[in-house]
């Protein structure tokens, strides 16, 4: 079975405030999933702790959910265009159905296809 771990990502030196609201707003998401996926609240940059994530997890996609401000922005978001660009597995950018929320999810690594051969 494959692995899903919903993130979002605070900039560096986040008040303890704003960690726990990301925490809030992945644990209403989990409620939401069936499974039982994992969660993280990741500091830094978004495309650069993302793409670390994704290397030292193993995983095989992320799945960005996009929101921002503009028509452009509107469409694809600017950190998740980013991100996109730079990480080093594959992305999949989802509109947010709540434009004022934005989550990342990775899924899949090459030990969980092990697990079902």
């Amino acid at each position: 079975m494959g692995r899903v771990t919903l993130v979002t990502v605070i900039p560096f030196g986040a008040a303890k405030e704003d960690e726990q609201r990301a925490k809030a707003m992945l644990q209403e998401q989990v409620e939401r999933m069936a499974g039982t996926p994992g969660l993280d609240v990741l500091e830094g940059h978004p495309s650069a702790a993302l793409e670390r994530l994704a290397v030292e997890g193993g995983y095989d996609l992320l799945v960005i959910g996009t929101r921002g401000s503009g028509r452009k922005k509107a469409l694809l978001g600017s950190a998740a265009t980013e991100v996109a660009k730079q990480v080093t597995v594959p992305v999949l950018l989802v509109g947010a159905d709540h434009p004022s929320r934005s989550a990342a999810a990775a899924a899949g690594s090459p030990a969980d296809r092990q697990d079902r051969s």
